[in-house]
């Protein structure tokens, strides 16, 4: 009897628990099975097809050039390097930097651009304040 009352009150409560939690859509009912991200379809900032991304009149200059697919540390890499390689003053300095960096987005910029671009600077957890 006891056991089957503390079923009973679990059951009521993770009920309730399950009924009142939001989601983000205004109908509060839960995201679709294509995904969490309602609205990517109609975003103004994501787009699907390089086409759709080349669109942008900023963008007129590049519109026919190549493209090329790269995941996103080969992509900080890639701007990174047309950073250093458009501007002279240009450095990038801080942990393990010279060596590819602690996420490898900077891997083979210091052989690139020289040691006096892309250097390794000292770090001390005592030294960090902010």
């Amino acid at each position: 009897m006891l056991s089957a009352l503390r079923s009973r009150v679990f059951h009521t409560r993770a009920s309730t628990k399950l009924a009142s939690r939001a989601f983000a859509s205004a109908s509060g009912t839960p995201p679709p099975a294509e995904g969490f991200m309602q609205g990517v379809a109609t975003s103004k900032f994501i787009k699907a097809t390089k086409e759709e991304c080349l669109a942008h009149p900023e963008l007129a200059s590049v519109k026919n050039s190549e493209t090329q697919k790269m995941n996103y540390f080969t992509a900080v890499n890639d701007a990174l390097a047309t950073a250093l390689a458009t501007d002279d003053k240009a450095v990038i300095f801080g942990e393990d930097v010279g060596f590819g960096g602690v996420f490898r987005c900077t891997i083979g910029l210091s052989e690139k651009f020289g040691r006096e671009r892309v250097f390794n600077m000292p770090l001390t957890e005592q030294g960090i304040i902010g």
